[in-house]
Order: C-alpha cells, then structure tokens, then sequence
C-alpha cells in the first residue's frame, strides 16, 4: 500500500505543517513557500514611524 503524506494547498509541496488565517479557513502556505520575518526588522509592523 502506498504511503499519503500532506501536500500544501497553495504550492502543492509535501508538508509537515500549514498556516492558515486565524478564525477562517483561508491557508497561507506552509513551510516550504513561507518565509518567517522577524517582525522588528519588517517596517510594514511599525506604520506609525513613516
């Protein structure tokens, strides 16, 4: 019988985990077609400082 692993329903890649919108279920992607940012080097989390 052939193994079925999980493929990300935006890239379609094999995948451990997937992200999704929190209180939707719109998914974001996973680990292979997301980047994480830390967010104190993103200026897109501080709108106030233009």
């Amino acid at each position: 019988m052939k193994e079925v692993y999980p493929h990300c329903p935006v890239c379609g890649e094999e995948c451990e985990h997937v992200y999704r919108e929190s209180g939707t279920d719109t998914y974001l992607g996973c680990e292979n077609c997301l980047e994480e940012e830390d967010a104190w080097n993103c200026a897109a989390c501080f709108p106030d400082d233009e």
